[in-house]
């Protein structure tokens, strides 16, 4: 009888010690991202006339927002867990995310987002459903500078959360990666792709993706809505 729960209580106290190293690490990163970022920015305006060098300070930005990006991700889904169920309003997710996607991908990039005034109600963990955002938006705005990211919100039954993208990226690479995320040749792709749909499979919804010509493609995440 000792032993059985005993080995509960020793699997809890390493989620929870995981959790708090997570958060740390993650602290740490926006910390040192965010200094990093700051300075690349001075940098590309004292060198804004050279061509050679402003290529190469986006693409240190890029690489961090990135980063950046991730980091944020983990902090949200190392904290605390809630209910394992609870109602969630993918509206007001989306709303609340908007700033920060925003301002992640970068000013090159376009966002936008299309969603009903009407509550759209799911039943999951708030902090998956975060995760799954940032990690489409994440993917999208790496496909170029020109990358253009809209989110979309529809109501009914099933309940979808969709991510358009638009980019100059050869779209047939990209919908494979997003349908079998083993197969993305880089690692956080295949990682953070792969969480997000076991994520979407485990509230019992769909993980569908297509292509409409070379340069777009989509993302929807099919879920039930709450009864």
């Amino acid at each position: 009888m000792g032993t059985d729960t005993a080995l509960p209580r020793a699997r809890i106290a390493q989620l929870a010690a995981l959790r708090r190293l997570g958060q740390g690490t993650a602290h740490a990163m926006n910390n040192a991202l965010t200094a990093a970022l700051g300075e690349t920015g001075f940098l590309l305006e004292d060198y804004k006339d050279d061509p050679e060098v402003s290529e190469a300070c986006q693409a240190i930005q890029r690489a961090l927002q990135r980063c950046a990006s991730l980091s944020h991700a983990l902090l949200t889904h190392s904290q605390p867990p809630g209910p394992a169920e609870a109602e969630v309003d993918l509206v007001r997710l989306v709303r609340d995310l908007e700033p920060w996607l925003d301002e992640s991908i970068g000013s090159r990039r376009a966002l936008s987002v299309e969603a009903p005034d009407d509550l759209v109600m799911v039943t999951g963990a708030p902090a998956d459903l975060r995760l799954v955002l940032m990690v489409l938006v994440s993917f999208a705005a790496e496909r170029g500078e020109d990358a253009e990211v809209a989110i979309r919100v529809e109501g009914g039954e099933p309940a979808v959360l969709a991510v358009d993208i638009t980019a100059r990226a050869r779209a047939e690479e990209a919908v494979g990666w997003l349908g079998d995320p083993v197969s993305a040749p880089d690692p956080l792709d295949a990682c953070s792709l792969g969480a997000a749909r076991d994520i979407i499979a485990a509230m019992g919804g769909r993980w569908q993706v297509e292509s409409d010509g070379p340069e777009r493609w989509q993302v929807r995440a099919e879920m039930p809505t709450s009864s």
